[in-house]
């Protein structure tokens, strides 16, 4: 039987991998100020629509995963877009044939410099699904281009659930991730006016509850100090 320390450790070790700007104000032995500085300036937009840098690397490079999981579902290509809430939508289609969590990822373009790095993973039933990336508003309403916007493919991953995750740590699963055949047909977005996006800050009960929490490890924090 496997120790729960052991079955911690893979479930750390794995969110670690998949969400490490999350992790950095997560880690309770930094100055909670520092935390919450950090988590205000990843938090300006969407986790799943964040901006893209010199880090991010071309298409190819995301989800670079060791296993190959074709077989457990494609993506079929684009379908279409709208403008809902300030942000832009881009709608994709996927055919799973084994269900489960997948990650999808992809990169936006304008005037061919790297803009946004939008992502999402969702757990997926077997069959047909419509999906969508979300394109901040706040992020595109930044681009000193301007529309139209250009998406080189998509890539995908499937992922393990949290059941999986500890099915993994106990040795009663061997490890289900794998990259799906990427999609390698390029979209490329309207025109559309920069008025047209919303420049506001991301905003979510999540959010708000994480603030919440961080400040007041830091009132925490000061309250100890204060005694030594």
């Amino acid at each position: 039987m496997q120790s729960p320390i052991r079955i911690v450790l893979v479930l750390i070790l794995w969110h670690c991998q998949e969400r490490p700007l999350q992790i950095q104000h997560e880690d309770t032995a930094v100055d909670p100020r520092t935390r919450l500085a950090h988590y205000l300036e990843y938090s300006e937009y969407p986790p799943h629509s964040q901006p893209a840098n010199a880090l991010t690397g071309d298409l190819g490079d995301l989800l670079p995963s060791r296993y190959d999981a074709s077989d457990s579902g494609r993506i079929t290509g684009w379908d279409g877009e709208a403008l809902r809430a300030g942000s832009l939508r881009i709608g994709y289609r996927v055919a799973i044939a084994s269900g489960g969590r997948y990650t999808f990822e992809t990169l936006v373009y304008a005037d061919s410099k790297k803009l946004i790095h939008p992502s999402m993973t969702v757990d997926l039933s077997v069959g047909e699904h419509r999906l969508e990336f979300e394109l901040a508003g706040r992020l595109l309403r930044k681009s000193s281009s301007g529309s139209p916007f250009e998406l080189p493919g998509i890539v995908a991953e499937r992922v393990p659930s949290d059941s999986e995750l500890e099915a993994m740590a106990s040795g009663r699963q061997a490890s289900p991730e794998g990259r799906l055949t990427p999609y390698r047909k390029e979209y490329r977005t309207g025109s559309y006016k920069s008025e047209s996006f919303s420049d506001a800050i991301w905003d979510s009960p999540e959010k708000r509850r994480k603030i919440a929490g961080l400040e007041a490890e830091i009132r925490e924090w000061d309250s100890t100090r204060a005694k030594d």
